[in-house]
């Protein structure tokens, strides 16, 4: 009997010893709190503070500085047509805004148009929604982008390449991503040290993309994130700027998504934390916004520019210098004007 009681007593012991020991691990677990917080209440870009020649100036990508290329953004610019039917908007086209600081740019004129459409069918309804990742192997500012077809409407993600992104003429373009796929956008890149590098596109599900050169990509199947029916991610998932890398190695993916709100739908910004050594993997993901439409700006009111009402759609961020995991952000205001936030990463448990 005092052996088996014995050997009793020994295996309660060690399941509370393992049970412990996964406590331990669970508590060990990381988890990271990202933040986004205004940088001020009204619009950094805006035609209605006579900042823009153009009417409408969103949907950003930070274009980084380097040898002659001075920072700024890489702006998807239009204007109105005053039109009883019909799209009551030009063909977007990109501009270049030069940076001075976090919040303040150069005034963006018709001098400052460095991409358009091309001429061609393809992207007959205008070049839109740019996402910029500079190579420092090659020197080249990668630019993923919406090539817009019209009548009918159709979105094919493509490719360009610029040493220097705020000149018109040094533009390279390399044609669709998926020439397979009919339609297709929004595209982030992560490049590694060592391949594959990493795409992440789409604009209803998130998928995923590998290539070897950064000229070729090929998909794998299934989706990467998916919407969520019971989030604030429950109409679509889109992904957001590049992903940047964390102190600890790790990557922070910002996406955008969208949810039913009475008859709209509202536009918030949500994250993702991605496995520093595998970056097809996701430690993390949001559980609420971390930014949505609060301001009148915005919201689209009434008084306010408003393309498409209750927007904040963010494709625009690199680090702040000067504090660990903290990144200056820029995200389009009801599709008409530009915002500024900074997103502050903290990690607990570890």
């Amino acid at each position: 009997v005092s052996k088996f009681r014995m050997q009793g007593v020994r295996s309660s012991c060690l399941l509370v010893v393992l049970a412990l020991a996964i406590a331990s691990l669970v508590q060990a677990a990381p988890v990271y709190d990202v933040s986004a917080s205004r940088l001020q209440n009204y619009p950094v870009i805006s035609s209605r503070q006579h900042q823009s020649v153009f009417d409408y100036n969103y949907n950003a990508a930070w274009i980084e500085p380097h040898g002659d290329t001075p920072a700024g953004l890489l702006v998807r610019s239009q204007n109105h047509k005053h039109v009883t039917h019909g799209a009551p908007v030009t063909p977007s086209l990109m501009t270049f805004a030069r940076q001075r600081d976090p919040t303040h740019f150069d005034y963006i004129s018709k001098e400052q148009v460095v991409f358009q459409q091309d001429g061609t069918r393809a992207e007959s309804y205008g070049v839109e929604d740019p996402r910029v990742v500079f190579d420092n192997v090659t020197g080249d500012y990668i630019l993923m982008y919406s090539a817009v077809q019209a009548n009918p409407i159709v979105s094919r993600l493509a490719m360009a390449r610029s040493k220097t992104p705020h000149l018109a003429h040094t533009w390279r373009r390399y044609g669709p991503v998926f020439p397979d796929v009919h339609w297709s956008k929004s595209g982030a890149l992560i490049i590694r040290e060592h391949p594959p590098h990493l795409l992440f596109w789409g604009d209803k599900n998130i998928s995923l993309a590998v290539s070897r050169d950064l000229y070729s990509f090929h998909h794998r199947p299934g989706h990467f994130i998916t919407i969520r029916d019971d989030h604030f991610d429950s109409e679509l998932v889109e992904s957001g700027p590049p992903p940047h890398r964390l102190s600890d190695g790790n990557y922070l993916f910002i996406y955008n998504s969208a949810r039913k709100v009475n008859h709209y739908n509202q536009y918030n910004v949500g994250f993702l934390i991605l496995d520093g050594k595998d970056p097809s993997k996701i430690l993390q993901r949001s559980e609420h916004p971390i930014l949505s439409p609060e301001l009148a700006w915005e919201i689209g009111t009434p008084e306010e520019l408003h393309l498409v009402s209750h927007v904040v759609f963010l494709e625009a961020m690199y680090p702040d210098p000067h504090q660990k995991d903290s990144f200056i952000a820029y995200y389009g205001g009801a599709d008409s004007v530009i915002g500024a936030c900074r997103l502050t990463v903290t990690k607990h448990g570890y």
